[in-house]
This record gives C-alpha cells, sequence and structure tokens, in this order.
C-alpha cells in the first residue's frame, strides 16, 4: 500500500500545510476551471500547455522534486533529439487529453518542464528565470505552446495565450521575452 492510501485510510491525508491541497481540490478532473484562472501555490512549478487541437491543462509540480527528476530525465533523454521530445510531449500530451488519461500528466509535466529549461538556445535563460522567480514569487508558472509554428515558452504570472506570438515569430530564430526589467533579445 502506497503512503498516501495509506495517510489517506488513516485521516492524515492531505497532510496539513501540504502546498498541494489546494491544487487537488480546484484541479481534480471533476470540474476544470479555466486555465487563466489558475494561481500556482507556493514552492510549485506550474506548466501549462497549450497545444493545438485540445484543450490545455496545467501540471503542477513541487519544487522540492525538481532539480532530481530533471536530473534523470536528462539521463533517460540522452540520445534524443530535443525537438523530437518536444514532438512526443505534445502528441503524448493529446493522446492523454482526448483519453481522459489523468495519470499521464505527472510524466508528461516533468518532462515537459525539463524541455522548457534544456531548449539549445533558451535553457538556460529559462533556468535562470525560473530561480529568481522561485527566489522572489516563491512559485513559477510557465506557458508550454505548441503548434503548427512550433515551440513558444513564457514565464509568467500565470498562463500566457501564445498563439498569435507563436504565429507571428520569425522562423529562423529563437526570441527571449524579458523577464522583470530585462528586454527581449534575440537567442541566434
Amino acid at each position: 500500500m502506497g503512503d498516501a492510501k495509506r495517510r489517506k485510510l488513516a485521516g492524515t491525508y492531505p497532510q496539513p500545510g501540504d502546498p498541494l491541497e489546494a491544487v487537488r481540490r480546484f484541479w481534480c478532473g471533476r470540474k476544470p476551471g479555466r486555465v487563466e484562472d489558475f494561481v500556482a501555490p507556493e514552492e510549485t512549478v506550474a506548466l501549462t500547455f497549450d497545444i493545438e487541437g485540445v484543450s490545455p491543462s496545467t501540471a503542477v509540480i513541487d519544487v522540492a522534486k525538481v532539480s532530481d527528476v530533471l536530473e534523470k530525465i536528462t539521463e533517460t533523454t540522452r540520445g534524443l533529439s530535443y525537438y523530437d521530445l518536444v514532438r512526443l510531449i505534445a502528441r503524448e500530451f493529446t493522446k492523454a487529453k482526448k483519453a481522459g488519461d489523468e495519470g499521464a500528466f505527472a510524466w508528461i509535466g516533468f518532462i515537459g518542464l525539463w524541455a522548457s529549461m534544456n531548449h539549445p538556445q533558451a535553457g538556460e535563460k529559462m533556468r535562470k528565470a525560473v530561480a529568481r522567480r522561485l527566489r522572489s514569487d516563491g512559485k513559477a508558472h510557465i506557458t508550454w505552446h505548441f503548434g503548427s509554428n512550433g515551440l513558444a515558452l513564457s514565464l509568467a504570472e500565470g498562463f500566457v495565450d501564445l498563439e498569435l506570438a507563436s504565429a507571428l515569430a520569425p522562423k529562423d530564430r529563437v526570441t527571449i521575452g524579458g523577464y522583470g526589467d530585462a528586454p527581449a533579445e534575440p537567442a541566434h
């Protein structure tokens, strides 16, 4: 029997002060809300997947688990092309969304976070920006948009609709939007 099930049977689940309890209540799959209204709880990284063809969903990751999981994913993805991995994430998210497979969202969330933080041109800047956001706000929210124009990422207070920005972006370069006072700049 797993720890969560044991705590649930003992009446101690969820634990008081559990930063993900608000998320469990709000995003339990029974009454989904608008991603635009979602606010990440303290000590979490939220990652909203906005994949063309299906409605968006947000994965919420406990900050304490991020570095260990990202390290394991780095080992697992050796040899895979970054762009093949992005297409795999988009394809699996779409399949899980259409099938209602909420169990798949946990691993998709972690791999999507890894892809956000390891983009070939913008990964280092995203990692630094997420670290700054966690230090200043205690939480971070990344939007992961994928469609016919490719991948677009954003770090902001909440969900950002990137469809138009993705459609208007130059096809041969990565543009990194500013964080705080930093201006937008081409990455290559």
